[in-house]
């Protein structure tokens, strides 16, 4: 993992080198909650890097694939996935580890993977998906009586949810959906239920992974050619204003899945932490091995 400056210069390397994914900055900048792959056992493993001192301690200990971290906005929590049970679904634990996980959502009701959670606390984003439905974005209202409800729900594939942040806290949503036929940035108003029709579109050549600034000013995405690209934003009432898109710097980050986010960016939107790898070749090898079963006659 690697902290550079908006133009691209590295500021400081992370930890030693890994597997890591989805990284994500706690929301007073000072940790960060990363999964690291054991190459020996294949599970996945969250950790979380506090800077002073700097110490790696780990979070998760279920079994199999615990990714995807989405801290409460206290920062004493942190809600993530886990496929423990079976199928991925959502989870919550406490920082300090004084707790056992709790799961969110019981039962699961398909593949169900952590986006964002409201600055007020009350409210999670996620994505779900399952034999009927492609992705959908879902709200679960976390007052512990809350039944979980579409927000965006259509034919196309929807994911990569992050609320606004700043003075227009909760008010908006910023996504990733391939309506199009190729994926793009859009943001559309949340007013506690479904959304409505109106959205604005924000990438204008394709974009996917979306995060807004700490203060809702702007909308940093990755753009198909590997750019993290910077839309200013401005807010006019029940409308918004995106200008043109520019770019940051070419990121050169690891091919990943739709759903795993390569970077993060600090609260104050000065540095963007990425995933340093060559471009084109995920973290990790694979080796595949033709016409094993004469192998097995020797």
């Amino acid at each position: 993992m690697v902290w550079r400056k908006r133009e691209g210069t590295v500021i400081s390397v992370i930890g030693a080198e890994s597997d890591y994914v989805t990284p994500r900055v706690s929301p007073d900048g000072s940790r960060i909650a990363v999964t690291k792959v054991d190459p020996d056992s294949g599970d996945y493993d969250m950790w979380i890097e506090e800077w002073s001192p700097m110490i790696f301690s780990r979070f998760t200990f279920q079994r199999g694939l615990n990714y995807y971290p989405v801290w409460t906005p206290d920062g004493k929590s942190i809600v993530y996935v886990s496929n423990a049970i079976g199928q991925p679904t959502l989870f919550l634990k406490d920082v300090a580890g004084s707790q056992q996980p709790e799961q969110l959502i019981k039962p699961a009701q398909g593949n169900e993977y952590t986006s964002d959670i409201s600055p007020d606390g009350k409210s999670l984003l996620f994505t779900r998906s399952n034999d009927i439905d492609r992705s959908d974005i879902w709200i679960l209202p976390l007052d512990g009586r809350g039944i979980p409800f579409p927000y965006l729900k259509t034919p196309a594939g929807e994911f990569h949810a992050q609320f606004s942040p700043g003075r227009q806290g909760g008010k908006w949503i910023v996504y990733t959906s391939d309506e199009s036929g190729i994926e793009q940035i859009y943001v559309r108003r949340f007013t506690g239920g479904a959304a409505p029709d109106a959205r604005w579109q924000i990438s204008l050549n394709g974009g996917s992974f979306p995060r807004w600034r700490g203060d809702g000013s702007e909308i940093i995405f990755l753009a198909p050619d590997g750019k993290l690209m910077s839309a200013p934003i401005h807010f006019l009432g029940n409308s918004i204003e995106a200008g043109t898109p520019v770019p940051l710097f070419d990121a050169g980050l690891p091919v990943t899945p739709f759903l795993r986010y390569p970077y993060d960016v600090s609260p104050d939107g000065k540095k963007i932490l990425v995933l340093n790898a060559p471009r084109g070749r995920p973290p990790g090898n694979q080796a595949l091995i033709l016409h094993w079963t004469g192998i097995l006659k020797r």
